[in-house]
């Protein structure tokens, strides 16, 4: 299928190893240039490099630097809007449901969330020493008691019928009768989708910080964002795939 594709170069994201480029590079004779998105869960060094890689590679340098610039100014703008708020002043928060090789329930999290992140949100799971993707047991999310629950959409339907399952786990948590639970676009598909990532982050501020975040749209902010990175808005397409988009949700609002 590559050779018929014909192109004139290969990018390759998170290959194993420089062996496996060179041998791909060998089978195919096509050049095969490696990028990479770094760490799961951040946007730093390795994934500005490689989009200027890809600028350098393709002569759309002047692109490259655009994006790069983007992203670069909307994580900043993330992190000042937050900065001097102590700890002690945050709401507590938690991020359930995150897909990895499929939907996964509630239990599901990331300790260094890139949304949170960005925002200096008091991840209750930061101290877990693990950075990609962890399953937790199910009492300590009920003895970490977060005050605002956030769920990507691409499990809610499982979380959903786990509410159903058991009642009373959810009961148990203070999240859900405050009402504080929320639903997340998902972003991660094998590698990051960078543009949801940023809407996700400004979401949850607004949730998390409302003071901070009062003029920010969520649903216009992510088009804002995807307009300049994909080249088009996107929300609308997003909440016909997934059957809504940002907001609260009610775990309990059926039997």
């Amino acid at each position: 299928r590559l050779l018929s594709a014909a192109p004139d170069v290969i990018f390759v994201n998170q290959i194993a190893d420089a062996e496996g480029a060179d041998e791909l590079q060998s089978k195919t004779g096509i050049p095969v240039v490696v990028v990479s998105y770094g760490s799961l869960g951040t946007l730093d060094g390795p994934f500005y490099r490689s989009v200027e890689l890809v600028g350098e590679v393709l002569g759309t340098g002047t692109r490259a630097d655009e994006v790069v610039s983007y992203v670069r100014g909307a994580l900043d703008d993330l992190g000042e809007r937050t900065s001097g708020v102590s700890d002690g002043e945050k709401a507590s928060a938690y991020v359930g449901g995150l897909g990895f090789k499929g939907a996964r329930g509630i239990e599901s999290t990331q300790p260094k969330y890139l949304p949170f992140a960005a925002i200096g949100a008091a991840n209750v799971a930061a101290s877990v020493e693990q950075s990609s993707a962890v399953m937790i047991d199910r009492e300590q999310i009920v003895a970490w008691d977060p005050e605002h629950i956030f769920l990507d959409m691409g499990s809610l339907s499982l979380v959903r019928d786990d509410a159903v399952a058991d009642r009373a786990f959810y009961q148990g948590l203070g999240a859900v009768s405050r009402g504080n639970i929320h639903a997340q676009l998902p972003f991660n598909n094998y590698s990051t989708n960078v543009e949801i990532a940023l809407a996700d982050a400004y979401f949850a501020g607004t949730v998390l910080f409302p003071e901070r975040f009062a003029d920010v749209d969520p649903a216009a902010k992510t088009d804002e964002i995807a307009a300049v990175l994909v080249g088009a808005p996107v929300y609308e397409q997003l909440v016909g795939i997934y059957g809504d988009g940002f907001g609260a949700v009610d775990l309990l609002g059926r039997e």
